[in-house]
């Protein structure tokens, strides 16, 4: 990629006087190649156009407006290290899960991925036949992802006591506001819960890993 080069014509003699008609040749070159409509003002704004929102303003100030530079994208994220109570019998809608959340501003507005990872464990009381189905999505308070679901319908019996152990990835395009604080959080639904008897998300330091990450895309 190459601007135009700045070429003025020379219409002069050396030594000689420059005349109105002269500076007038000059200006008006220099302005085809830098003033308004010239082809480097145009190419400065072509990949302003390509590559900043309409929202993005120039100041003229020679310094950056940016803290995340476009080029390495703005990102934010967020762990978790400590077990969190799901609970055991069914919910009556869908409910914030207290802790799995990731709180950042956005610089630029435009589309962020959101994606939580974490394991979702749940154990039967002992001798009993479990079922649990319980949704998980993502929400930054005014938009939603996409369901998905975790669960067992399983057969107990004896002394047995049923164990289950499920990594989730979710993840969710949100579409969000220059400026604005945005929480992401994960929100659950259980649907379904018979004979449960612990239900929750597995995150201690040593045992399990639970993430939340943000980037602009």
């Amino acid at each position: 990629m190459a601007f135009t080069a700045l070429d003025i014509t020379k219409t002069w003699e050396d030594g000689e006087y420059w005349t109105e008609a002269i500076m007038d040749g000059v200006v008006t070159e220099l302005e085809a190649w830098g003033g308004t409509g010239g082809v480097v003002l145009n190419n400065i704004e072509q990949m302003r156009l390509d590559i900043f929102p309409s929202t993005y303003t120039i100041d003229n100030d020679g310094a950056a407006n940016l803290t995340n530079k476009i080029y390495d994208k703005q990102t934010e994220s967020n762990t978790w290290s400590a077990v969190v109570d799901l609970e055991t019998a069914a919910d009556t809608g869908w409910e914030g899960v207290s802790d799995i959340v990731v709180t950042f501003t956005p610089e630029l507005p435009g589309d962020y991925r959101a994606t939580f990872v974490f394991t979702h464990a749940f154990y039967s009381t002992a001798g009993t036949a479990m079922t649990l189905a319980c949704q998980f999505r993502l929400s930054d308070g005014s938009t939603t992802g996409g369901n998905i679901r975790s669960g067992t319908v399983s057969v107990g019996g004896g002394a047995v006591l049923e164990s289950f152990i499920v990594p989730i990835t979710i993840s969710h395009v949100f579409t969000l506001t220059a400026g604005v604080a945005t929480t992401i959080q994960l929100q659950k639904y259980l649907t379904a819960a018979t004979n449960v008897g612990v239900h929750r998300i597995d995150a201690a330091a040593d045992n399990y890993f639970t993430s939340m990450y943000v980037e602009k895309i």
